[in-house]
């Protein structure tokens, strides 16, 4: 069990790491009337915890709960964004473009859980891939 001090200060490092590489990609698209950060943060971000879920899956022990704590709750809970997603998308309404409000948090949500899923079959296919390759390893090591 990680102390409660150790997980605070896990989940304090990945969320500054987070929140400046949320900045970031926002700084990166602020010439954009259309609020593009929020959905790649998201969707990058979906995909990124898809990835770690899965990996930490197969390791177990103090890194799971270290490693899930800086990257999955404090790294990609500060860089992706819920409350950004709310406040554009009724920004986007209240001027008038309620087809572009509704496709912008449709699209969010939905590229968000096809970015997860997309992860975590790549991430089953290289563990596969990875396994048959340690076995295939094995018995040429033990036939030399």
């Amino acid at each position: 069990m990680v102390p409660v001090t150790q997980q605070l200060v896990l989940v304090a490092l990945g969320g500054a790491a987070g929140a400046a590489c949320r900045h970031l990609v926002t700084l990166g698209f602020a010439r954009s009337d259309y609020p593009w950060s929020t959905l790649i943060v998201n969707v990058v971000g979906s995909l990124l915890l898809g990835a770690l879920v899965y990996w930490f899956a197969f390791r177990g022990g103090a890194w799971e709960t270290s490693g899930r704590l800086l990257l999955a709750t404090g790294f990609c809970g500060a860089f992706t964004t819920m409350s950004a997603l709310a406040l554009e998308t009724r920004e986007l309404a209240e001027a008038g473009s309620s087809w572009s409000a509704s496709v912008f948090a449709l699209g969010t949500l939905g590229l968000s859980i096809a970015g997860e899923a997309v992860s975590r079959a790549v991430m089953s296919s290289i563990q596969s891939r990875c396994s048959a390759f340690m076995r295939q390893l094995r018995r040429h090591v033990s036939v030399s």
